[in-house]
């Protein structure tokens, strides 16, 4: 398991950078839906078939925000299905920082 942990470890920025574009240019193209303007679709040059931009948009922030809270946390999957808002609380270290966590690994 800590073999494959190394193997994969460098591709987590290239996908952790993929999910935040995608979330962002998704964010960007959903703006219209927050002022109760009809849903947006649009249609996939490529298959031909209709895109709920709204949808992808929300499933692009999920995406980002699981790995996110993966990679920053030092999570593990089982551990991040066990999280709540309860499990995030504030902290104050010996030098006066305040951290919100704590993390496994101190950051």
């Amino acid at each position: 398991m800590a073999h494959r942990t190394r193997d994969r470890q460098p591709l987590l920025p290239v996908l952790s950078q993929h999910v935040s574009d995608r979330w962002h240019r998704l964010r960007d193209s959903t703006r219209d839906q927050r002022h109760n303007r009809p849903p947006v679709c649009a249609i996939n040059r490529v298959t031909g078939e209709p895109v709920k931009v709204f949808r992808e948009e929300k499933l692009a922030f999920w995406q980002w925000a699981v790995i996110d809270t993966l990679r920053l946390a030092g999570l593990r999957a089982e551990e991040l299905t066990e999280l709540s808002h309860l499990s995030i609380r504030d902290y104050q270290r010996f030098n006066g920082e305040v951290v919100v966590g704590p993390s496994k690994s101190d950051r």
